[in-house]
């Protein structure tokens, strides 16, 4: 929450960027500042107002600059600067607008020194976290918030890694392991047979609802998701106001045991045990937390460990999909989209694009199909 009328922001160069921020400190007439750390936010345009949203909702210690890097498609990088007091602190904020390599070189030298330094590659940006610029960011973040689910980011770097949408998970995974505390309860961890999960259909996918799953997959000693059903709800139940990509409830099935969780308002789920001996029931807290709630975690609890690549590795595992065609002209017409698509992102990142062709006769359709694309060869 803005508890005073910030100063206008000023728009400018990067090159006078500094300059600008302080003329705006001038404007509020405080000289002493103390930088908490920097956090770096890729992000696109049509949800840049909700990634400004949840950055001031962080807590200042996490990070007192914050950098927002729009990708776009223009020729020049244009920039903003602005300062805020959010319940009593001052926030400082740069927004800039450019292509990846525009954005890479107008970000580092904003940063704040001396403090840590958190990466937040949304996925709502339209370049994956992959490439020169994404490799340059990370050799000064400390911590790199990204989707690790469907990228094979570098786990062997020197950052931290967190996933929004392992974060996601967090609540269902705990009110799961409550559910058998028991020991009659706990009798039947061995014999589980199956998991349904159900998750609100949307934009952000079955990440949370795939990552929970292959938890409890790696927990039980499952070595795949093939006994995990992910069932997508399109609209969920009127007061069950869950935003999309959100886990709605999970049934654990045993031969003679039943287990459930399911969400019943914005703030309550319900859990019910069928064991032998008897049945109970009961309601719980399970707000649904913010988009700031959950980066907040991602960045405080990174779970980095050996639980979460456990659950990555079953979870990527089973995102695989096979698609069947009817002739191999539509295998070749398909690939050729892919390749035209793989082209544009690998150019738009590092101006070019490097792909290695294999032989035999396959491929020929393919590059039949791409004989009529309009790509800049020289770039390849």
């Amino acid at each position: 929450m803005i508890t005073a009328n910030p100063p206008q922001p000023i728009q400018t160069d990067s090159k006078n960027a500094r300059k600008a921020l302080e003329q705006l400190w001038a404007a509020v007439g405080k000289e002493i500042r103390t930088h908490t750390g920097n956090m770096i936010a890729i992000t696109a345009a049509d949800t840049l107002e909700t990634v400004k949203d949840t950055l001031l909702e962080l807590p200042r210690r996490v990070a007192s600059r914050q950098i927002i890097g729009v990708l776009d498609e223009c020729d020049c990088v244009t920039l903003e600067v602005s300062l805020f007091q959010v319940q009593g602190e001052w926030l400082e904020r740069f927004v800039l607008f450019g292509n990846a390599e525009q954005l890479q070189g107008s970000i580092l030298p904003l940063l704040a020194a001396d403090v840590l330094t958190f990466l937040w590659w949304t996925r709502a940006s339209s370049l994956p976290p992959r490439g020169k610029v994404f490799d340059k960011l990370t050799e000064v973040a400390d911590q790199v918030i990204a989707d690790t689910l469907t990228v094979n980011l570098n786990e062997r770097a020197t950052y931290a890694l967190a996933d929004i949408a392992w974060s996601r998970s967090a609540p269902w995974r705990e009110l799961t392991c409550q559910l058998f505390d028991d020991p009659e309860a706990a009798e039947q961890l061995p014999k589980l047979e199956r998991l349904t999960i159900r998750y609100v259909d949307g934009r952000r996918g079955d990440q949370a609802a795939r990552f929970y799953g292959a938890w409890l997959a790696s927990r039980l000693g499952w070595q795949n998701l093939s006994r995990v059903r992910l069932e997508p709800i399109e609209q969920p139940e009127p007061n069950q106001t869950v935003a999309r990509g959100e886990i709605l409830g999970v049934e654990l099935v045993a031969s003679e045991a039943n287990f459930k969780i399911e969400i019943t308002s914005s703030e309550l789920a319900s859990t019910s045990v069928h064991l032998p001996s008897g049945s109970r029931h009961s309601t719980v807290k399970l707000p649904d937390k913010s988009l700031a709630w959950l980066l907040t975690f991602a960045m405080d609890v990174p779970e980095h460990n050996d639980l979460y690549r456990a659950s990555l590795k079953i979870a990527r595992d089973s995102a695989m999909k096979y698609e069947h065609f009817a002739d191999p002209q539509a295998v070749g017409t398909e690939a050729a989209e892919r390749f035209v698509q793989e082209y544009q992102q690998a150019v738009a990142a590092r101006g070019a694009f490097h792909v290695a062709l294999s032989g035999g006769s396959t491929p020929v359709i393919v590059f039949r199909a791409l004989r009529d694309k309009n790509l800049d060869w020289s770039k390849v």
